[in-house]
């Protein structure tokens, strides 16, 4: 009896040293995976707001350096027709100049737009690059969350099952030893202790003085 008792705390025990190391250790591993992938999210934004932030800076420089050519260009088309006796603000020569303003005017929206869906498509690139890191931050909080939740549970479901494992194998090994005639019976079997009772080894031992002695 005491062999299965013995079997079923044992079994109860390292069942449940077994499964709160096991629990402990997915907590702490959720945990920062939930931790890096914050990080990440928030890096993601970060950076995509940077590389937004850098391409609006040289964008704005680019478009101030085509207006300064593209007035360079104008004045001194218009330079030259005055030069030449055309009159300002009138006349075919004229709507060449104001021809030319258009085009220009117009590279440089075409310039703004393309500068505007770099910076958007940053920033959604950015954004969405959080939001799923986000999601996947999300996703490790709710697994350690239910282990919290459901840890009492879980180890008393450990000790259960240890402590029925336990039983079953020492039940077993009780049942073994019953059969072979106890401790007694297996050190017999496998040829320790006394093989024959005590007061048959001594009835065989020689008597002191026992037989005739001729002395010469």
């Amino acid at each position: 009896m005491s062999l299965i008792l013995g079997g079923v705390l044992l079994g109860a025990a390292m069942s449940y040293y077994q499964k709160r190391q096991q629990t402990d250790n997915q907590i702490a591993a959720l945990t920062e995976q939930k931790k890096i992938a914050e990080q990440n999210g928030r890096q993601a934004k970060t950076e995509s707001l940077v590389r937004a932030s850098q391409t609006q800076m040289f964008g704005d420089l680019e478009e101030t350096r085509m207006r300064r050519m593209n007035q360079f260009q104008t004045g001194k088309m218009a330079a030259q027709m005055g030069g030449s006796g055309a009159v300002a603000g009138s006349g075919t020569t004229w709507n060449v100049v104001l021809s030319q303003k258009a085009n220009n005017e117009t590279s440089v929206n075409n310039h703004k737009y393309s500068v505007d869906t770099q910076i958007g498509n940053m920033k959604y690139e950015g954004q969405k690059a959080h939001d799923s890191w986000m999601s996947k931050a999300n996703g490790f909080d709710q697994q350690q969350q239910f282990l919290r939740d459901n840890y009492d549970q879980s180890m008393l479901t450990s000790l259960v099952t240890g402590g029925i494992s336990g039983y079953s194998m020492s039940s077993k090994a009780d049942t073994a030893l019953t059969k072979a005639g106890g401790w007694g019976g297996i050190q017999k079997k496998l040829g320790f202790g006394p093989t024959a009772p005590v007061e048959s080894q001594i009835s065989k031992a020689p008597t002191i003085g026992s037989g005739s002695a001729t002395i010469t």
